[in-house]
C-alpha cells in the first residue's frame, strides 16, 4: 500500500508539471517508483488525506533528476564515456583521437538514416559531456573537441547541404540555448551556423523578453561586419543593456573589438556630458531613459543629475583609457566632454597655484609647471582661452586670479585680436593701469625665459656618484637592458600624462647600480623599435632574476600597458620578483609599529613621509602634477623624476636594515610584499558571544565586570524590562539568554506607541535615540565603536541595570520570541528528529533497497536507540518512549516523553510528526530542527534547548569544542573560576530570598 501511494504521488506531481508519459521512458518511471518506495513508509503517514485523496507530493531533487535528466541509456553512456576520457592519463592528442572516433561513429550512423539528425545527435553528446560547462576560450575541453571534430566531419560531407537538410528552427534554438548555458556559444555558432542572419530571429526574441545580455552574447559569437543592416539594431540592444547594467565587464568585452560600435557609443554618451548644468541635455537624457525601458519609479536609482553626469564622465574616461590610443581621436569623438573636462582641469591648476602663493606652501605645482600645463591644455584655442580668462576675471575675485587672467590675455594677445570676448571691467583695468600691466608682462617674460633656459640645459648627475641617463632610441635601450638583466635589484617609478580621456606612461625612471635610466616613452625612436626588444624588457621586468621595487607599483604597471605596450600582457600570478614598497611598509606596521617610527593612520604612508622620516630628505613637490607630455623636459622635471627612483632604492635598503635590526625574517617580508602574494582575508579578532560555551561566557563576563562590582548586583534579570533599539537587536537577544525581558524595536512609530504604553522599559540605544526615547523613558547609552567588543557591551548593560549574573541555566529565555518557558531535550531525541526530517527532505538521500528492507529512516532501529537512552548520561532524565499502533494511529509513529525537571518544563516529542507539546500548553508546535547542522545534531552526551512557544532549538556555544553536557558537567558549571563565581552565587541566593 505504501509503495502504491508513493508512486501515485509522483504521477500526480508529473501531471501538475504538464509532463506526459512520453517525457520519461519506462526505465525512468520505474526508477522513480523505486526511489519513492523508500520514503513512502513514513511520508504517506505524515501526509493527511482530504476527502479520500492524498495531495500531490513535491518531487525531490533526485526524482527530478531521474525524470528530466539523462534518462536514456544512450545519454548515460555518453556521460560515462566522456568522463573516462577526461580522467585518462594519456596526452591531449590521444584524447582528441578518442573523441574523434566517437563523433565520427555517431555521425556516420545517422548519415544513412533519413530520420536521424546528426546535429541533434551531436547536441545530445555535447550536453552529456562531463566538462561542457567549463568551456570558455579555447578547445582544451572534451566538449570543445566534440564541436571541433563535428565541424571537421561537416566539411567532409558537404557543410552547406547538411545545414539545409537538418538544421531546422528547433535544432537552431536548441543549439543556441546549449551554447549559452555552457558558455561555449562561440564554438557552437562557429560549427552550427554561418552568419548572424541565420539566428537573428532568436536575437530579436531575446530582446523582446528583456534578455539583453543573452542577445549580446549571441551577437558576439559571430564575427559579423558592422554594416548598416545590423549596426543600428545591435547598438539599440547595447543601449537597452547599458541602461540596466551600466558599463560592466560584459559590455566592455562586447565592444572591445568593435571599433564602429565603440565610436558610436562614445559619441552617444558625449551628448549627455554636462547634463547637470544643461537643462536641455538632461531632458533629452530622460527621454532616452524612457525609450530604453527605464520607468519613472526606477529613475531614482540613477541618482541626481550631478550623479548621472559624474557617472557618464567616468564611463567616457574609462572608454578612452582602455580602448583608444590617441588623444586627438578622443577629442573628435567626445568634443563636449573634452571641453567640460578641460575647464575643470584648468580651474584645478589655477586653484592649486593660488593655494601655493597664498599659504607659501610647497604645493604640487610650480609657476613653470602651471604655465606648461595650461598652455598644453589650451593649445592655442582662442575660444578656450577667452572662457578661461573670463572664469579667472570675476567681480570681487582674488587679486591673484585677476593678475593671472591679465597674464593669459597678454600671452595670447586677446586685447588686440579679440577684445570683445573680454569683460568690460577687464578692458577698463587694462586701459587705466599701465604700470601694473607692465609688471605682469615683465613676470611673463621672466617665466618664458626660465622655461627656455631649463629646456636647453643638460643634467648628467642627480648628485655626486648618481648618474642620469636618458634613453630615447634603440641603441640606448639595449645598453639599459644589459644593466637591467644583471643587477641585483632595480627601483622604478613613472610619470603619467595629464591628457583628458587618455592617460599613459610618458617617462619611466629605473635606478640600477648608481645609475638612473629615464625611458622616454614620448620618443618615437624608442617606442617604434621592434617588439622583440619590448618582449625582452617584459620578461626581465616580471620574470627575471632581479628584484623590481616600486612604491604602489601596481598603478605604474597598469599605466605601462597602455599606449606602446597595450598589445602585450604579463601574468602577475607567475611573477615572483616584483615588490611593492607601499605594501611592505603596511606589513611592517602590522608586524611591529616601532619598526617605522613615523606617525601613520593604519600604516598608510606616503612616499614623501617615508623619505622625510627615515632618510631625512624632504621631497620637492613642485613637479608632482607636472606636464610630462611636453618635450623637451625641463631640468627640474628630470631631477624630480630621477630623485623618485633613487628614494625608492634608498628606502628599500633602509627597510632591509630595519628588519634585520629587529631580527625579523627578511625573506618572509619580501614574500608578503610581492605583487603575486595573495593576502588572506583577515578574520575578525573579536570573538562572538555565540562561540563561547556557557561556563566560559560566565567566566569572561564576571572577569569583565569585576569581583568587587558584583557585590552590588542583586536585581533579578527577569524583573528588568528592556527595549533594544534597531541597531542593538543582537545585544538584545543575548540579554534574553541571561533572563532579561527584552522587546525588540521596530519602526519609529511602532516603538514610540509601545514605549508610551510601557514606560517602565529601559531603552538600550546609541546616538540619536538618546534624545528621541529619553523623553519617554529611561535610556542606556551603550558604547558603540570598532574597539568595543560584544562582551563589553553586555557587561555595560549589567552594570547599568545592577542585574545579577545567573549561571545555572544556559538559556533563561528564548532568544527569538522572548518566552521564558524552555525545554531541555537529550541529544538522541534531537538526532532522531533530525534523521526523520532529513529523510523527508532528502538531505541524507541514499539509494533505497526495498528487497533488503533498507531505508533512509528505519523506525525499528531508531525506536531501539531511544528506549536504550541511559538516564545517568543525561542528568537522570528518565525518558518514556512509545510507538503507537492501532486505532487512529499509524503504525510507525514514535513519540518520546521528557519529564518535568526544574527549572525546565516537561514535554512530549513526536518524532514522526516533527512537533513538540509542552506540558503547560495544549497546542503542539513545529520544531526548528532543520536549523541544526548534521554534525551537531548527531553528537551524543549533550542537551539541546527548545522554546515551548516557537520551537526554536539552541545548543551551548561551539558544541563540538565543548565537553559532553552531562549531569556532572552541569553540576560543575558553578565551579568555574570559584573566586569570581562564588560572589555571583551569593548574589543570586540573596535575590531569591528577597
Amino acid at each position: 500500500m505504501a509503495s502504491a501511494s508513493g508512486s501515485g504521488r509522483v504521477q500526480e506531481a508529473t501531471g501538475v508539471n504538464g509532463q506526459s508519459s512520453s517525457v520519461a521512458d519506462g526505465a525512468a518511471a520505474s526508477q522513480i517508483n523505486e526511489a519513492t518506495t523508500s520514503e513512502s513508509t513514513g511520508a504517506a503517514a505524515s501526509t493527511p488525506a482530504v476527502n479520500g485523496e492524498v495531495p500531490p507530493k513535491k518531487m525531490t531533487k533526485a526524482e527530478k533528476k531521474i525524470l528530466y535528466g539523462m534518462s536514456s541509456p544512450e545519454e548515460v553512456a555518453y556521460k560515462a564515456l566522456t568522463e573516462e576520457i577526461m580522467k585518462s592519463e594519456v596526452d591531449w592528442t590521444a584524447k582528441s583521437e578518442m573523441v574523434q572516433d566517437i563523433v565520427y561513429n555517431i555521425c556516420d550512423e545517422t548519415d544513412g538514416d533519413e530520420t536521424a539528425n546528426p546535429f541533434s545527435k551531436l547536441l545530445r553528446l555535447f550536453r552529456c559531456t562531463a566538462d561542457c560547462k567549463l568551456m570558455k576560450e579555447g578547445t582544451n575541453t572534451v566538449a570543445g573537441l566534440v564541436l571541433q571534430h563535428f565541424g571537421e566531419w561537416l566539411k567532409k560531407h558537404g557543410e552547406e547541404e547538411m545545414r539545409k537538410k537538418y538544421l531546422s528552427e528547433v535544432v537552431k534554438r536548441d543549439a543556441i540555448e546549449k551554447g549559452l548555458h555552457t558558455g561555449g556559444i562561440k564554438f557552437v555558432a562557429k560549427v552550427f551556423f554561418t552568419t548572424l542572419y541565420s539566428v537573428w530571429e532568436i536575437v530579436e526574441e531575446k530582446k523582446k523578453i528583456g534578455q539583453y545580455s543573452m542577445a549580446l552574447k549571441i551577437i558576439d559569437a559571430f564575427q559579423f561586419d558592422e554594416d548598416e543592416n545590423y549596426d543600428s539594431a545591435v547598438f539599440d540592444i547595447l543601449l537597452f543593456y547599458y541602461y540596466r547594467q551600466k558599463l560592466d565587464d560584459a559590455l566592455r568585452n562586447f565592444i572591445r573589438n568593435k571599433p564602429n560600435l565603440l565610436r558610436k557609443f562614445i559619441n552617444y554618451l558625449d551628448e549627455f556630458s554636462g547634463c547637470a548644468t544643461d537643462k536641455k541635455r538632461y531632458e533629452m537624457l530622460m527621454k532616452e531613459m524612457e525609450k530604453y525601458g527605464v520607468s519613472d519609479t526606477s529613475k531614482h536609482t540613477f541618482g541626481s543629475s550631478r550623479a548621472i553626469e559624474t557617472n557618464i564622465e567616468k564611463n567616457l574616461k574609462e572608454l578612452g583609457d582602455n580602448f583608444l590610443r590617441d588623444e586627438q581621436q578622443f577629442m573628435d569623438l567626445a568634443p563636449h566632454y573634452y571641453r567640460t573636462m578641460r575647464g575643470k582641469r584648468l580651474r584645478f591648476f589655477a586653484n592649486t597655484r593660488l593655494e601655493q602663493n597664498e599659504n607659501n606652501t610647497d604645493a604640487p605645482s610650480s609657476d613653470l609647471t602651471y604655465f606648461q600645463n595650461v598652455t598644453e591644455l589650451l593649445q592655442g584655442d582662442l575660444k578656450a582661452v577667452a572662457r578661461f580668462v573670463k572664469d579667472l576675471w570675476k567681480e570681487n575675485a582674488n587679486p591673484l586670479y585677476r593678475d593671472d587672467a591679465i597674464r593669459w590675455c597678454l600671452y595670447y594677445d586677446l586685447d588686440q585680436q579679440n577684445p570683445y570676448c573680454l569683460a568690460p571691467t577687464m578692458l577698463s583695468y587694462l586701459a587705466e593701469n599701465p604700470r601694473s600691466i607692465q609688471e605682469i608682462r615683465f613676470q611673463l617674460e621672466k617665466t618664458l625665459q626660465q622655461i627656455r633656459t631649463q629646456t636647453t640645459e643638460r643634467i648628467d648627475e642627480l648628485k655626486e656618484g648618481i648618474k642620469i641617463i636618458m634613453i630615447t632610441n634603440e641603441a640606448g635601450f639595449h645598453e639599459f637592458l644589459e644593466e637591467f638583466e644583471t643587477c641585483e635589484f632595480a627601483a622604478m617609478d613613472s610619470e603619467f600624462s595629464q591628457d583628458i580621456g587618455f592617460s599613459s606612461v610618458c617617462l619611466m625612471q629605473i635606478y640600477i647600480n648608481s645609475k638612473v635610466f629615464l625611458l622616454d616613452f614620448k620618443s618615437k625612436a624608442l617606442t617604434n623599435q621592434p617588439m622583440k626588444n619590448w618582449e625582452k624588457f617584459i620578461d626581465i621586468f616580471f620574470y627575471g632574476p632581479s628584484l623590481v621595487i616600486g612604491y604602489d607599483i601596481l598603478n605604474d604597471i597598469n599605466q605601462l600597458f597602455r599606449g606602446t605596450l597595450s598589445d602585450m600582457k604579463a601574468d602577475l600570478s607567475k611573477s615572483n620578483n616584483v615588490v611593492c614598497l607601499k605594501r611592505m611598509a603596511e606589513n611592517l606596521h602590522l608586524m611591529d609599529s616601532s619598526i617605522i617610527p613615523i606617525d601613520s593612520k593604519n600604516g598608510n604612508y606616503k612616499l614623501s613621509d617615508l623619505s622625510e622620516g627615515l632618510l631625512k630628505k624632504p621631497m620637492p613637490k613642485g613637479e608632482q602634477i607636472g606636464c610630462w607630455g611636453v618635450r623637451p623636459l625641463r631640468v627640474d622635471q628630470i631631477r624630480y623624476a630621477a630623485n623618485d627612483a633613487y628614494v625608492v632604492a634608498e628606502l628599500y635598503i633602509t627597510f632591509m636594515q630595519l628588519v634585520n635590526k629587529y631580527q625579523y625574517d627578511w625573506d618572509g617580508v619580501l614574500m608578503h610584499s610581492s605583487m603575486n602574494f595573495q593576502k588572506e582575508k583577515q578574520k575578525n579578532k573579536k570573538e562572538k558571544i555565540s562561540d563561547s560555551v556557557w561556563k566560559d561566557l560566565i567566566k569572561r563576563l564576571v572577569k569583565e565586570i569585576g569581583k568587587d562590582t558584583l557585590k552590588e548586583f542583586t536585581i533579578d534579570p527577569k524583573s528588568v524590562k528592556i527595549m533594544a533599539d534597531v541597531m542593538h537587536h543582537g545585544l538584545g537577544k543575548y540579554l534574553r539568554r541571561f533572563g532579561f525581558d527584552v522587546a525588540m524595536a521596530k519602526d519609529k512609530i511602532w516603538t514610540r506607541k509601545y514605549l508610551q504604553k510601557n514606560t517602565d522599559r529601559v531603552v538600550i540605544t546609541t546616538g540619536k535615540g538618546l534624545d528621541e526615547w529619553g523623553r519617554i523613558c529611561r535610556v542606556i547609552d551603550v558604547p558603540n565603536s570598532p574597539t568595543i567588543t560584544s562582551l563589553q557591551q553586555l557587561a555595560f548593560v549589567f552594570k547599568s541595570t545592577k542585574a545579577m549574573i545567573r549561571h545555572g541555566q544556559p538559556f533563561y529565555r528564548c532568544m527569538e520570541c522572548n518566552s521564558d518557558e524552555i525545554l531541555r531535550i537529550p541529544s538522541p531525541i534531537v538526532h532522531a528528529l533530525y534523521a526523520y526530517d532529513a529523510h523527508l527532505t532528502s538531505k541524507m538521500w541514499r539509494e533505497p533497497k526495498p528487497e533488503l528492507e533498507i531505508y533512509p529512516f528505519d523506525p525499528d532501529e531508531w525506536f531501539n536507540k531511544l528506549i536504550n537512552i541511559n538516564p545517568f548520561d543525561y542528568d537522570n532524565v528518565q525518558c518514556e518512549v512509545a510507538r503507537y499502533g492501532g486505532g487512529h494511529f499509524q503504525p510507525d509513529w514514535i513519540a518520546v516523553r521528557v519529564p518535568l525537571k526544574e527549572p525546565y518544563t516537561g514535554c512530549i516529542v513526536n518524532i514522526t510528526k516533527n512537533v513538540i507539546v509542552a506540558e503547560s500548553r495544549a497546542m503542539p508546535i513545529i520544531t526548528g530542527i532543520n536549523k541544526i547542522p548534521e554534525n551537531v545534531a548527531s553528537r551524543p552526551g549533550i542537551f539541546f534547548y527548545s522554546c515551548a512557544y516557537c520551537g526554536r532549538f539552541y545548543y551551548d556555544g561551539k558544541i563540538l569544542d565543548s565537553q559532553p553536557h552531562s549531569s556532572k558537567s552541569e553540576q560543575n558549571n558553578s565551579q568555574v573560576e570559584p573566586e569570581h563565581v562564588e560572589q555571583a552565587e551569593q548574589n543570586e541566593q540573596q535575590g531569591k530570598s528577597k
